[in-house]
């Protein structure tokens, strides 16, 4: 470790006193400074439209989509899934009887246990 603080000063100490040996400059090698054209002027920017501007008019509201439309079945009704409902507990609660989901599902294509979501309207068949 003590090798290598001294290789490091050692080096620090030859830099700077390299510093002071600039090396010297061939005479023949340096070009005189070369004369540039005067600058030209630039033109005048264009006079800016200072004349107040008529207020933009507010965005016509948007009409959100109305919800889907179910066809309820002769006799049927409709429902709307809530937080936590099974089709058990919708079966059971509505219809009376939990064995009944599957009637539910036959009602709707394409509904399974997996993919109930609160929020979703369903046909329910009669009592």
């Amino acid at each position: 470790m003590r090798t290598w603080m001294l290789i490091c000063v050692l080096l620090a100490a030859g830099a700077i006193v390299g510093c002071e040996n600039k090396p010297k400059v061939d005479p023949a090698m340096t070009q005189p400074p070369t004369t540039q054209p005067a600058a030209q002027p630039l033109p005048a920017a264009p006079a800016l439209d200072t004349a107040p501007k008529p207020p933009i008019p507010p965005a016509p509201p948007v009409a959100l989509p109305a919800p889907p439309k179910v066809d309820t079945p002769a006799g049927g009704t409709t429902y709307v899934v809530q937080a936590r409902d099974t089709l058990w507990s919708i079966a059971k609660q509505k219809l009376g009887d939990g064995k009944r989901w599957k009637e539910i599902t036959a009602m709707n294509p394409g509904l399974t246990p997996e993919n109930l979501k609160a929020g979703q309207t369903i046909k329910l068949p009669a009592k």
